[in-house]
């Protein structure tokens, strides 16, 4: 072969990423590859995931929670870019069906397929709520502009797993600029959350071998 020609295309589809798209495409890659080694347990897997999103887009705060199979109830199990006393607030949440479903409560607008903006302004947070926030103190602050992302906004990405069962989420809080994140950003999130929906029940299959 000739050898321009094949530095050509070493050069042109080098395995480098090149550009945002790119550096997506190769985060998910590794973390399906990282999921594909047997050594790798699923919290690994998904603390590889919340450092990915890290990473990779504009949040500072991520939180991956999922159903227990023994009580039904919803944890936090891994988070990132939270303060000890924060983290040791959400340790200590546990939803229920309702609570996660609960647009009362916790209301919120619905984004994409899998996801949801929670606004601060629409909450009423109890003194246990603040604890669970990095800076409780701005939380109450007023939004400016509406593109803003304040503190106490956050964004839940569902993640679904056989008949619709709701099986854990992704949380995303306090971007780095404080404004909200790319459009872009929503939908390859959401396309996370779908990958991590088949390796959760993929783990869960294994482990009722």
């Amino acid at each position: 072969m000739d050898r321009n020609f094949s530095s050509f295309l070493r050069a042109k589809y080098s395995p480098i990423p090149k550009d945002d798209t790119e550096k997506v495409i190769d985060g998910i890659a590794s973390t399906m590859a990282l999921a594909n080694d047997r050594n790798q347990t699923l919290r690994s897997v998904l603390d590889g995931v919340a450092r990915m999103i890290y990473r990779l887009f504009e949040f500072k705060e991520i939180a991956i929670g999922l159903k227990s199979e023994k009580d039904g109830l919803f944890r936090y199990e891994i988070l990132l870019g939270f303060k000890r006393e924060s983290e040791l607030a959400h340790r200590r949440i546990a939803y229920d069906e309702k609570d996660m479903m609960d647009t009362t409560e916790y209301p919120g607008v619905k984004l994409g397929k899998y996801s949801e903006y929670c606004t601060s302004e629409a909450l009423e947070y109890e003194r246990d709520d603040m604890e669970t926030f990095n800076r409780p103190i701005i939380v109450t602050q007023v939004r400016k502009s509406h593109e803003e992302f304040l503190e106490g906004d956050y964004i839940d990405f569902y993640i679904y797993g056989y008949d619709k069962e709701l099986i854990g989420w992704i949380e995303v809080g306090r971007t780095g600029d404080g404004k909200l994140p790319a459009r872009s950003t929503v939908w390859y999130i959401e396309l996370i959350a779908s990958i991590l929906a088949i390796l959760i029940q993929k783990d869960r299959a294994k482990s009722k071998k």
